[in-house]
């Protein structure tokens, strides 16, 4: 993962794909569907970024 992040540092983990897909889940919840899909990597970056506690 780590070589991975060395070429492709906007790649993320399993464990921040899951993160991803509740958040898809919920927004298409909250809007009664099953999700609602990121469609940019932009906008994955800016959820999870959300997401993550600040250090």
């Amino acid at each position: 993962y780590n070589f991975v992040l060395g070429c492709q540092p906007q790649a993320f983990s399993f464990e921040r794909w899951e993160v991803l897909n509740a958040l898809e889940m919920a927004r298409g919840a909250a809007q009664g569907r099953p999700r609602i899909k990121f469609t940019t990597i932009a906008e994955m970056i800016r959820a999870l970024e959300a997401e993550t506690p600040q250090r």
